[in-house]
């Protein structure tokens, strides 16, 4: 994919001597991925009904360019000299991933047996580099308010992800049926700094390797009253590894605006999360129209959250409501969220006689986070949210038509974004 752009509204006037104004905007954005995979499924094979293993590689490129030029034809009254300044920006990332999965399913009598192994391995590196040329005097600079180019917001990092499962589904009944398992989960970070990662690290945090593993059980019961209900309950353990983002991103958006001004800190201390949780709900699924409600408890420990840490000034630009906020992932001892979620849907078919498709739809989701330590909300736990939508399919299901109503509740328990 490629995708070539004359800012048009970026040709503007903007702030400094009289005659000073944005002349020129060019942007060029280009991704490129490719994938092979191989798989394969064998029945009634090694004493199993079915075996299936799959292995895929990924590689992926991104690349993103900007240009400006900020001129001024200058004046001998009042005395502005002319000015031509060009900025170029140019960003790339790649990334190549290996997957691979095997799972092996067995009946014996009334239990399913299920269990499997899931590996993940990505190298990724993004570099970011920044030219300024005077083309009035022929100079050029390579840092930017204050940061030194090229920069990396991430260090190269080698990631793995390794998972083992084993699940069994125990038919009790033509209602009953109760499902047990447990997975076990290992991740490897290791990140490599470099000049360039040390350019965006203005905090000068020190980047370390990180692993870590954990045991994961969970358990569930499922009643079917009906043909279209069943009511089911659930006990469920888990087990998140830090994203490389959240421990290792390290960048600053220095724009003088208050509250916009911020930098990220990396934090190679960032650990895993776990939580524990149940879930109670019900479903009703018919040939026209479906309906389900949920309620969740999950406590969590060490819970990944962004969080302020700090104010940093840089004079003379910097200071007072433009302040540097300091933003950190930061592993939180105890928290707990629990919510409702529900969900409907009606194919409008059965009341009304068309031959177009149609459905609507509507959802709901009430959720509540807090920080079990302070009383405090979280900022990676969103407002409460509802959609309302409606869907039409052209009886040749080539083309079809949606709406949708999205709405958001005030988030009120998250930071402000200006200093207090």
């Amino acid at each position: 994919q490629e995708a070539d752009h004359k800012l048009h509204t970026n040709l503007r006037p903007v702030a400094g001597p009289p005659g000073e104004a944005i002349t020129e905007s060019l942007a060029s954005d280009s991704s490129e991925r490719w994938r092979l995979g191989v798989h394969s499924i064998r029945e009634n094979i090694l004493g199993l009904d079915l075996l299936h293993w799959q292995l895929d590689y990924q590689e992926s490129t991104y690349e993103q360019y900007d240009l400006q030029l900020q001129e001024n034809p200058g004046s001998a009254f009042p005395p502005i000299p002319v000015r031509a300044l060009q900025t170029v920006e140019d960003e790339s990332f790649e990334q190549d991933q290996w997957t691979f999965s095997i799972r092996g399913e067995k009946q014996l009598g009334d239990h399913h047996i299920v269990s499997g192994i899931d590996y993940l391995h990505k190298d990724f590196s993004q570099l970011v580099d920044y030219t300024a040329r005077d083309l009035i005097n022929g100079t050029t600079s390579k840092s930017s308010a204050g940061v030194s180019y090229p920069g990396r917001s991430f260090p190269e990092t080698k990631t793995s992800q390794t998972g083992a499962y084993i699940q069994n589904r125990w038919e009790i009944s033509g209602a009953f049926s109760l499902q047990a398992g447990i997975r076990y989960d290992y991740f490897e970070n290791d990140p490599e700094s470099d000049a360039h990662y040390d350019n965006f690290n203005l905090s000068g945090t020190t980047i370390e390797s990180q692993s870590e593993g954990e045991w994961s059980p969970h358990l569930g019961i499922t009643y079917q009253f009906t043909d279209e209900q069943q009511v089911y309950l659930s006990y469920q353990t888990g087990f998140r590894a830090p994203p490389v983002d959240d421990q290792y991103l390290s960048r600053a958006i220095l724009i003088p605006v208050p509250g916009v001004p911020h930098e990220i800190v990396p934090n190679s201390n960032l650990g895993p999360e776990t939580s524990e949780g149940y879930e109670l709900g019900w479903r009703w699924e018919s040939a026209f129209w479906s309906a389900s409600i949920a309620y969740y408890n999950t406590q969590y420990e060490d819970f990944i959250d962004s969080t302020t840490v700090g104010f940093r000034d840089r004079p003379p630009v910097f200071v007072g409501p433009t302040s540097i906020r300091q933003i950190q992932y930061l592993n939180v001892d105890e928290v707990e969220i629990d919510g409702v979620e529900l969900k409907a849907s009606l194919n409008l078919n059965a009341l009304i006689n068309m031959s177009w498709q149609a459905d609507a739809f509507i959802g709901i989701n009430v959720i509540d986070g807090e920080n079990k330590e302070t009383g405090n909300g979280l900022n990676s736990v969103g407002p409460d949210t509802a959609i309302i939508g409606l869907s039409l399919l052209h009886p040749s299901d080539n083309f079809g038509i949606s709406w949708l109503l999205r709405t958001a509740d005030e988030a009120d328990d998250a930071e402000p974004l200006r200093r207090r």
